[in-house]
């Protein structure tokens, strides 16, 4: 099923014949190369009222999936001038909700209340998460009542992340925009640890620049196991199953040990686990590793 566009192209000698739009063309090929199906092209003023009418036109009686816009040099934002009508989005599945909003940390704030009374473990806010003065997110989530553990991570791309807890323990996340194209991000650095259960804290996040490097090592010793990767919620020490460290990776106060099970044959998971000091370990020792079952992720 290919995705529905519509291009709008705002100029003002366009829209009155004085001038031929090269622009709206030229955005077509590049949408039908990507695999769009352009079922709409306008020319309009360069007139907020005309631009948002086109816009609400496009997604809620043409049903676009994708609409681009061209030209214009006044201030348009779709979330103000267009309202939360032409961000709406359709719901694609309901076992995961969605809501698109705008106008204000008010609305916003109100659409996250509503989100929080579904049975959902975490709350994920996409965009807004800038400095402009449209960039509403991280007011709202702070209204909702919300009590913020940082905006902002030493992270790149990922720098206007947001973390947040509420009363009963939920998180909040406000995610900004590299998290829908880049590779790798701070969401992919925190999601293990929330989805988890733990609570993220500031002094945690305030390391990651250095966590980085234990990231960048992992990334290449990885590569030598066959097996998944387990990071789970653990207990070092005890009555514990006993598991050998394969390597240490240190960093300042902090270590990265990762293990597998006592007499466990080669590609088998390996555990990745934390703890306080590398100095009180060793590669090669034994080491009994308690924990829950329900609380394992795999990578």
């Amino acid at each position: 099923m290919s995705y529905q566009a519509a291009i709008l192209t705002v100029s003002d000698s366009c829209a009155a014949g004085t001038r031929t739009d090269t622009s709206g063309p030229a955005i077509r090929a590049m949408l039908e190369n990507a695999g769009f199906a352009v079922q709409a092209m306008q020319t309009v003023p360069d007139e907020e009222g005309q631009i948002s009418a086109a816009i609400v036109h496009a997604c809620d009686i043409l049903q676009a999936d994708l609409v681009v816009t061209t030209g214009g040099h006044r201030a348009l934002s779709v979330r103000r001038d267009a309202g939360g009508d032409a961000c709406r989005a359709r719901p694609r599945d309901p076992r995961h909700p969605r809501r698109h909003v705008g106008r204000g940390t008010e609305v916003d704030a109100a659409a996250i209340d509503e989100m929080r009374k579904k049975p959902v473990d975490t709350i994920l806010c996409t965009g807004g998460m800038s400095v402009d003065p449209d960039d509403n997110t991280p007011g709202a989530i702070a209204r909702s009542g919300a009590r913020i553990v940082t905006y902002g991570a030493p992270v790149l791309p990922g720098a206007m992340f947001l973390l947040g807890y509420y009363e009963d323990g939920q998180p909040v996340m406000g995610l900004p925009g590299c998290v829908m194209y880049a590779k790798a991000t701070i969401f992919d650095l925190i999601l293990p640890r929330v989805a988890a259960g733990l609570q993220v804290t500031k002094q945690e996040i305030a390391a990651l620049d250095s966590y980085l490097k234990w990231e960048l090592e992992l990334g290449e010793l990885l590569g030598a196991f066959d097996g998944p990767i387990l990071w789970v919620s653990h207990e070092l020490g005890g009555s514990g199953t006993p598991f050998r460290i394969l390597r240490i990776i240190p960093d300042a106060g902090h270590a990265i040990l990762l293990l597998q099970p006592e007499g466990a044959a080669e590609g088998s998971p390996v555990l990745r686990a934390e703890c306080e000091a590398a100095g009180t370990y060793a590669a090669g020792q034994t080491l009994p590793v308690s924990f829950r079952e329900e609380k394992l992720l795999f990578f």
